[in-house]
Parts: C-alpha cells; sequence; structure tokens
C-alpha cells in the first residue's frame, strides 16, 4: 500500500512540475498569434535543415568561403526538398545539418532547373520531422511563416502575411524561368533562406522559398520571393516518376520582338512590338513538330531574315519571350497548344501536341 501511496505522489509531483512548467510557458505568451508561432516552429522545425553545398577549392577566388549556405526541409523520410541554385556551383560535396547541430552527406537526387528546384537524398539518418504540403488555396493576406538559416543562423522564424503573386522577369542564367507567377511575402527572408518552408497557420507548406527583392536606396525593406507549393509537388512527382519535368518545352531559342528595330518591324507589317522572334528551332521539338520557322543568320550570328513571330500561345496574347516558356510550361503532355504566328505579313496558326518530356 505504502508503494502505491508513493507511486501517487510522484505522479502528482511530475504532473505538478509539467503542469506549472507550461503554464509559466502560456503566461509569457500575450496573444493567440505568439501562442501559434510558437507551435508551429516548435512542431516543424526539426525538420528542417542547413545545407552546405562545398565548391572546388579552383572555382573560389582566393580568400573567399568555398561554402554555399542556404536551407531545405525533409518531405520524406530521406529526401529533402532546396533550391536549384543552391547545389548548381559543381559542388565536391553536400552535407545537412540538422536542428540539433548533427551533419550528413547528402546527394543530389534530380533537379528542375525550370522552376529552381532540387532534391537530395541524405544516408544515415531518418527525418525527425517529415513537413506536408497545403493542399488549399492561398489567398493574400493569410499568413506566411518562414523556416531556415538565414545569414547561417539556423532554427529561426520569421512571420509575415502572404503579399501577393506576380510574373518575375528576372532570371539569372535562366534558372527559374518556367515559374509563372512568384509567391510574395512580407516575412523576412534572407541570404541562406533559400530552399526553405514557407508555412501557412497550420503548418503546412505553401512555398518553397526562392529569393527576395532588395530594395532601393530610396525605399526599406524586402519583398521574398516563393515557389508555390502546387508547382512543387507537381515537379516532385515527375521527378520520382520520369527522372525530369513533364512541363511543356517549345525546344526554340527566342528574342523579344521589342529589341528590333522598328524599321524592321514596319518591314514585315508589325505595327506593334509584342511578341516572340523564333531564332532557332531544336530538330525533333514540339516547336520543329509544330513547323515553326526559324531565323536565318549570317556566320557571325547576326540575323539576315525573321523567322515566324509568335504573337499568342492559345488564347493568350504574349509580350516577349518569358510568356512564350512560361503559356507552354503550364501544358502537359497529350496537351494540344495552337500557336498564334506572323509570318509573310499575315497571321497563322500552328498546332501541335507535347510529348512526354525524356532526358
Amino acid at each position: 500500500m505504502w508503494r502505491l501511496g508513493i507511486l501517487l505522489a510522484f505522479v502528482i509531483a511530475v504532473g505538478l512540475g509539467y503542469y506549472s512548467g507550461y503554464t509559466t510557458a502560456q503566461s509569457r505568451l500575450v496573444t493567440d498569434d505568439e501562442i501559434n508561432n510558437v507551435e508551429i516552429r516548435t512542431r516543424n522545425i526539426k525538420g528542417v535543415v542547413t545545407i552546405i553545398s562545398k565548391s572546388a577549392p579552383e572555382a573560389v577566388p582566393q580568400g573567399e568561403d568555398p561554402n554555399i549556405y542556404s536551407t531545405g526541409f525533409f518531405y520524406t523520410s530521406n529526401r529533402i526538398i532546396t533550391n536549384y541554385h543552391a547545389v548548381n556551383n559543381d559542388p565536391v560535396g553536400v552535407t545537412v545539418q540538422l536542428w540539433d547541430g548533427r551533419r550528413f552527406r547528402a546527394e543530389i537526387e534530380a533537379y528542375d532547373i525550370g522552376i529552381d528546384i532540387a532534391v537530395l537524398s541524405v544516408q544515415g539518418v531518418t527525418a525527425p520531422t517529415i513537413l506536408r504540403f497545403s493542399s488549399s488555396e492561398v489567398l493574400p493576406g493569410q499568413s506566411a511563416i518562414v523556416l531556415g538559416s538565414p545569414q547561417r543562423k539556423p532554427n529561426n522564424i520569421s512571420v509575415g502575411v502572404v503579399s501577393g503573386f506576380n510574373r518575375i522577369e528576372e532570371f539569372p542564367d535562366e534558372i527559374g524561368i518556367e515559374i509563372p507567377e512568384m509567391m510574395l511575402t512580407d516575412a523576412n527572408i534572407e541570404s541562406g533562406n533559400s530552399g526553405g518552408p514557407v508555412l501557412d497557420r497550420k503548418g503546412f507548406v505553401i512555398g518553397v522559398v526562392d529569393a527576395n527583392l532588395e530594395s532601393s536606396l530610396t525605399a526599406t525593406g524586402k519583398i521574398g520571393l516563393a515557389i508555390p507549393a502546387p508547382l512543387v509537388q507537381q515537379s516532385i512527382s515527375d521527378l520520382e516518376r520520369f527522372g525530369v519535368s513533364q512541363r511543356g518545352k517549345l525546344g526554340a531559342e527566342l528574342k523579344d520582338v521589342s529589341e528590333l528595330e522598328p524599321f524592321v518591324l514596319k518591314e514585315v507589317g508589325l505595327s506593334s512590338n509584342r511578341g516572340a522572334l523564333v531564332l532557332d528551332v531544336d530538330p525533333g521539338s514540339a516547336a520543329a513538330r509544330a513547323g515553326l520557322r526559324a531565323s536565318g543568320r549570317d556566320r557571325d550570328g547576326r540575323i539576315t531574315t525573321l523567322g515566324d513571330i509568335i504573337l499568342k500561345v492559345g488564347s493568350t496574347n504574349v509580350q516577349g519571350r518569358y510568356d512564350v516558356i512560361q503559356q507552354v510550361a503550364k501544358r502537359r503532355p497529350g496537351d494540344t497548344v495552337t500557336l498564334s504566328v506572323w509570318r509573310n505579313k499575315r497571321p497563322v496558326e500552328l498546332k501541335f501536341v507535347l510529348n512526354r518530356v525524356t532526358q
């Protein structure tokens, strides 16, 4: 009987201690948002990693750090999502650092340059936590919670809102060129956050951090950019099944019509500088099957005769090459794509069916 009494006293003491710690923690949090922020971070931070990509010594200027730091997160027990641009520097090794400081080697399993996503596999450890994607529509104004390693500081959180969705027209090295719209957020995003998760108030992933738009000299603040979750999920599904993204690809080199001289456009009967000029067509590509005509060029690469000028993809007018690439990228294998082009001073309609993309 005395043993039962001791056991009961022990249980009560532990319970009171836990309750006391819980109420103390709760008493420090004033609002429901604070409580939610702490819960979201506590529940998910163990699934977020710091990624260290080491460049070859000969590729690094003297005195500079050979390591590139970014963020990623587990989406399966041994696979991690991050940005392609974070690991595309011909690394001699990629390391992932867990929330508790432990480090493990990782391999680049697959990547999707078009939307700036890479998938890493890690051996010797099982994900402490797996992050899940949201299945709900994301609306401007809803909360955005960013976890990651800004400025090499792991296990950080920043909170803001989804500011909106907008096209971005600057793609260094063409990385991310097939993203039709970026998610914008005012949550603080710094160097090192790339590849990390953007979460909603339920703790589900609604986007993957990609970059930020720097402020001007006359304005403060930054706008964070993230790849919307549905696009990332589609890419992961393609990479796991086919090894390569299945978004539509035209297979043509394009040039903005706005870059041509006005007198050149006048000669071919165009009064607008909107559209994309076809410079070259890849053999066997969708552009070749559609019958797109390339421009003529001399030995120095200068244009001698204009090829087709793409004015519409489907029912969508195009401003330039980015529009064409992104509109075609929205399609999937088996879809019929209609192009409205300007040829021989008159409009021509071309149709083709997208095939499955291979390596």
